[in-house]
């Protein structure tokens, strides 16, 4: 049990340093919103393992915010200040400047007072003094570190609204703290390294990169440093991906000729063929009307595979003269999709698109059904 509470005591003694580190960042030059019961506490949670605290606040923290919030944690960490607890009177607590209660609860009589860095005796003393918003002051009957350096590090893994006007904080203290910064500075360099492959290469393992940044937990702050890191590289991939499709694109006209020309010459009724520009619905327009300017008898089935958004678009053309064969391009379309999950897509008779998640293994199973369309 007393290893079960060395725990606990640097999350909760931090809790109440996060509880005045709140009020200073957000209330600041703003005293009146206290009365309006803005920044109050409105619950905690307090284990082993980490801390966590509602408050009542009007929206999300800005990443500032938070950085400062932590900075001030950090800073009562490193200033070794003792951390002070003694039972006094209720009238006399009271009294006590910039004490921090949570509303509507009923304290015991005395009570015990926890301050942070500053003795209690002093407060007593001079009980109306305004330096003492300066301090982490509480009624507490908890578990607490008698020194905030035993702390060691203080994070913010997660911040969050749980109902109108009520925010929740997550933080992490001591060896999980340390754990988390470790964690950071090793994916922030694995980032940073990927940055050094080539296009083609960091297009392939910027997809683990994000799953594996989805489930990282540490600092919110650190997050969104490597957050701007990952979304400059994704930038990065889509220009390259702009330059390559543009070239594409040139070939696959080309292409196109080739395939119209040789379904005609073999008097072939469809065209059923993978070309992948991307899901640029105006491109795809493009390739439809040259097939259809050499060879406009035949029906169409394009397949494109768009591996930036990793995504599959079809688009289906039905000739004059498939559709007085009964032929229907939004049948074909069901037809095409008929064993994928996840599909979407619709049209009329003569036309129809639709796209589906996946890569070239779905594209295989939906060229198979479309050509079981006939």
């Amino acid at each position: 049990d007393y290893n079960r509470r060395s725990f606990i005591a640097p999350n909760h003694t931090m809790t109440h340093v996060l509880n005045y580190a709140l009020k200073t960042v957000l209330l600041e030059g703003n005293s009146n919103q206290l009365n309006q019961g803005l920044c109050e506490q409105r619950g905690s949670l307090v284990d082993s393992e980490k801390l966590r605290f509602d408050f009542s606040w009007n929206g999300p923290l800005s990443n500032s915010q938070i950085l400062r919030v932590e900075e001030i944690v950090n800073d009562i960490i490193n200033q070794k200040s003792p951390v002070f607890s003694q039972l006094v009177p209720l009238n006399d607590a009271t009294k006590i400047n910039g004490l921090r209660q949570v509303f509507g609860e009923k304290y015991p009589d005395p009570v015990r007072v926890i301050s942070v860095g500053k003795d209690i005796n002093e407060l007593i003393l001079d009980p109306s003094n305004d330096n003492w918003n300066n301090y982490s002051i509480e009624f507490c009957g908890g578990t607490h570190l008698s020194n905030t350096k035993d702390a060691e590090l203080f994070i913010l893994i997660e911040e969050s609204g749980i109902a109108k006007g009520i925010r929740r904080i997550t933080g992490l203290t001591r060896k999980k703290a340390l754990d988390a910064k470790f964690k950071f500075q090793e994916f922030l360099k694995k980032v940073n390294d990927a940055s050094l492959l080539s296009n083609a290469e960091l297009s392939v393992a910027i997809k683990s990169i994000k799953i594996e940044f989805d489930q990282l937990v540490v600092s919110l702050v650190d997050k969104e440093e490597i957050r701007k890191v990952i979304n400059n590289l994704y930038v990065r991939i889509k220009d390259w991906y702009k330059v390559n499709l543009a070239y594409k694109i040139s070939n696959i006209i080309n292409e196109v000729e080739n395939i119209a020309l040789k379904a005609k010459d073999d008097n072939k009724e469809f065209i059923i063929t993978q070309l992948d520009f991307g899901s640029d619905g105006k491109i795809a327009k493009k390739i439809q009307e040259k097939i259809k300017y050499i060879y406009p008898e035949v029906n169409q089935f394009i397949l494109s595979n768009d591996e930036e958004n990793e995504r599959l678009s079809v688009y289906v053309l039905v000739s004059e003269v498939g559709t007085t064969k009964g032929f229907s391009a939004k049948a074909w379309l069901e037809k095409a999709f008929s064993t994928i999950n996840g599909s979407k897509g619709g049209g009329k008779v003569d036309l129809a698109n639709g796209s589906v998640p996946g890569g070239n293994e779905v594209a295989v199973q939906i060229l198979q059904s479309a050509f079981a369309y006939f």
